[in-house]
């Protein structure tokens, strides 16, 4: 039975479940196996959208994104199996509220019937999720408080369908790159720390202290920009532009790149700090001190560098993989697009 679950705290996974996470421009899959030592990566699969399919979290083209779904669901026999999605973007709302202590029970009561005090939607209109993230000294809780167009969630699950799985769970993609990152790492539970999605259409900021979430943010932004520059600034197509940045693994020698590269990488440096900054100012002890940055945006040449020198602290690239055991077969080429698989990881770990 579905869930639409899109908040609560998550365990490691029971394998086996599917981890399916619809991107802008591609979809990613993902199995994992449960071993002696941990968890095994079992099945790896990834098929690239075409322009458009998917704009700003919204499907536009549903055909095109259940057919390259189904493909990977034939590919390794995986057809009526269960599968966890995840959602985003402007139609997906995240709110953490301060709330009296209650059991999970009551809060689920209380949300049926003040949920719309929170949320900025038509309460018919959406799916709402609560869950308890933390409480204080005072009798006070900390609550995440989520909810997604129902237009939207019914879309992705009958693509899904479509594609020959069973969708069970849909969580959001800041609830999955926080799962991965928390039952995956090796920090110290004392510091502040940002974990940053660069995708293509949109980033993701959510600040954890202690293992607990304090602030989210989405700002609808992402590695797209710099395909649009790069196309206005030569006059070529999204696809050519695409290529080029894709065929760019370090900063371009050519002058007019350069200057695109430079461009962009500001702007979305600064809209970075912008969140970061506001995050620091409402927090009562200190900014953090470290980025996880995941996201293929995030590879970006200078763009981690860059934004390190901005907001003065360590920004690393995000190891989704670390912990989990993988065939040397499979290695290089997973090493390559490791921060990329953050929230498919994090699906792939959902408890059942």
């Amino acid at each position: 039975m579905l869930e639409v679950d899109v908040a609560r705290n998550v365990k490691t996974v029971k394998p086996p479940v599917i981890g399916l996470d619809i991107g802008t421009s591609s979809v990613k899959l993902v199995e994992l196996q449960s071993v002696d030592d941990g968890l095994k990566l079992k099945i790896f699969d990834y098929v690239p959208l075409d322009p458009g399919v998917i704009v700003d979290g919204k499907i536009i083209n549903a055909e095109n994104v259940a057919v390259p779904i189904n493909l990977m669901v034939v590919r390794h026999n995986l057809h009526g199996r269960k599968a966890v999605i995840s959602v985003g973007g402007l139609s997906v709302i995240h709110k953490l509220i301060n709330l009296p202590e209650m059991s999970q029970a009551d809060l689920n009561a209380l949300m049926d019937a003040e949920a719309e005090i929170y949320i900025p939607f038509d309460i018919a209109d959406v799916y709402v999720d609560s869950v308890i993230i933390g409480s204080d000294t005072s009798g006070h809780m900390k609550v995440l408080l989520t909810a997604a167009k129902r237009e939207l969630v019914d879309k992705y699950l009958n693509v899904v369908i479509a594609a020959g799985l069973d969708p069970i769970y849909i969580d959001s993609d800041m609830y999955a790159m926080f799962n991965v990152f928390a039952t995956t790492s090796e920090y110290s539970t004392d510091d502040k720390v940002i974990l940053l999605d660069i995708g293509d259409s949109m980033m993701r900021v959510v600040a954890v202290k202690n293992g607990v979430i304090e602030f989210m943010r989405e700002i609808p932004l992402g590695g797209a920009l710099l395909t649009e520059e790069i196309a206005r600034e030569r006059g070529i197509s999204w696809l050519k532009a695409e290529q080029i940045k894709l065929e760019t693994s370090s900063f371009p020698d050519a002058l007019d790149l350069q200057k695109v590269y430079n461009r962009v990488v500001g702007s979305l440096v600064e809209e970075i700090n912008r969140a970061v900054d506001f995050y620091t100012a409402v927090t009562v002890d200190g900014g953090p001190s470290k980025v996880f940055a995941f996201g293929g945006g995030a590879k970006t040449p200078t763009l981690r560098e860059k934004l390190a020198e901005k907001l003065g602290i360590p920004v690393e690239l995000g190891q989704p993989l670390q912990s989990i055991r993988i065939d040397t077969s499979w290695a290089k080429s997973l090493e390559e697009r490791q921060a990329d698989l953050a929230v498919v990881i994090g699906l792939a770990m959902r408890q059942e």
